[in-house]
């Protein structure tokens, strides 16, 4: 009776933050179609990948990553995918008219009206995100009625960080719904089904290479063999497809071309890593930005790693695990956000409630719905292109990405060390 009365409050806490998130969800849809209204749906699509140059950029991920695969000379190029990804691109090119895939660079956008080019982008988003939808709508259904978890589901599939990743074509999208396989189903009942959240992960570690970092959760379980074998999953996808190329030649030149995409990139507000923080403190201070760096980016990557071991709670781990890769330059961007629908969904079915909850609850939201743009129009009102340094002005979602993302990862840091502490002092007495 015990338990089952647990259980039952259990359920009514986490229906109460799902009832919340609903309402703020709505708010947020309402107050974003206001604003849309108001400015020819200016004040969201600018919110988005911003449009230097004039030219409509929605997919062009998704499309320059099919140009430049068309080839096998990407790394020669200074294409920083792995190279399963561009073996990927490279057989979705070959659906495409070959005089579109060579076009340079200056003409990519080409792309965006052929109608093939957009059959296939159709086509990979409903294959990404109606297993996202599925997964999500089942995890939620084990705390929550089943309409609610078709909500939740639903709700999610469209935050912000989600349509952000849409608009872009990223194929991180892919990555994200086989990282989500794993986590949700690599304790499965059924053998083969768990084998299938290791080749899953092993493959989105092939596209994108940072998601092995969540097979430490493996680690953390102490379930060493099956870590093995997604170590050697991991090997067949990542190495192997390199001798499809130049094999050792094409590693060193991928390493190349990452380093100097980190370095090339301007950070900004866009950016949810430490380094944002590290650019404001030059701004105030006379430090060095590598010296600003440093103290920021090894305390907290650090911490993370050490969390990811020390928590007990399954949540915190995936999102400490998630934090070691949104905390890098060269993946860092908000569409990297995706990765916290895993968390957040687990943290809604946590077993136990703490005080602390609804302070993560708001730093998730913060994180993850739309922010209303409501006073666009006060800083642009006759629809011209923003000037650089003004744009992020209408972004506020990119403008709290940061300092939530750190604010949750101090908080589940400072709560854990402060519940060790009393963990032991309790085995002491």
């Amino acid at each position: 009776m015990k338990r089952k009365g647990e259980n039952a409050l259990q359920r009514s806490r986490s229906d109460k933050m799902v009832r919340s998130y609903f309402i703020l969800f709505a708010v947020s849809l309402v107050l974003t179609v206001v604003g849309m209204l108001m400015t020819h749906g200016r004040s969201f699509t600018d919110t988005l990948f911003y449009n230097y140059r004039g030219n409509g950029d929605t997919f062009m991920d998704f499309y320059n990553s099919m140009r430049d695969a068309g080839t096998k000379q990407v790394y020669k190029n200074g294409v920083i995918y792995p190279p399963l990804a561009n073996l990927f691109f490279f057989l979705l090119s070959k659906f495409v008219d070959p005089k579109l895939i060579a076009l340079p660079y200056e003409q990519r956008f080409e792309l965006q009206t052929d109608t093939v080019c957009r059959i296939i982008i159709v086509v990979y988003l409903i294959v990404c995100l109606v297993p996202i939808l599925l997964m999500l709508q089942k995890k939620a259904k084990s705390f929550c009625s089943f309409p609610a978890a078709w909500g939740l589901a639903i709700a999610l599939v469209l935050s912000y960080p989600m349509i952000y990743c849409i608009q872009r074509g990223n194929l991180l999208l892919l990555s994200m719904a086989l990282s989500m396989f794993f986590v949700f189903y690599r304790g499965d009942e059924r053998k083969w089904v768990r084998e299938l959240s290791l080749i899953a992960l092993a493959i989105a570690a092939g596209f994108k290479l940072y998601p092995a970092v969540l097979g430490l959760l493996l680690v953390r379980e102490k379930e060493y063999k099956r870590a093995l074998r997604l170590i050697v999953y991991g090997l067949v996808f990542t190495v192997l497809p390199f001798f499809f190329y130049d094999g050792f030649d094409s590693m060193r030149d991928l390493a190349v071309n990452l380093q100097a995409f980190s370095e090339a990139k301007k950070l900004s507000p866009a950016y949810v890593t430490t380094d944002v923080f590290a650019t404001y403190i030059t701004m105030v201070l006379p430090v060095r930005f590598s010296i600003a760096h440093w103290l920021l980016f090894l305390p907290t990557m650090a911490a993370a790693a050490a969390m990811s071991f020390l928590c007990e709670e399954e949540w915190k781990r995936v999102f400490c695990l998630a934090y070691l890769f949104m905390n890098l330059n060269s993946s860092g961007q908000t569409y990297i956000l995706i990765f916290l629908l895993i968390p957040f969904v687990l943290f809604l079915k946590g077993s136990e409630r703490r005080k602390t909850d609804w302070l993560y609850f708001l730093l998730f939201v913060l994180l993850l719905i739309a922010i209303p743009v409501l006073y666009y129009r006060l800083i642009n009102p006759n629809g011209e292109v923003l000037l650089e340094t003004r744009k992020f002005m209408v972004r506020p979602n990119q403008l709290l990405a940061a300092p939530a993302l750190h604010g949750m990862l101090l908080t589940v840091t400072v709560e854990t060390i402060v519940t060790l502490i009393k963990k032991h002092i309790k085995e002491e007495v």
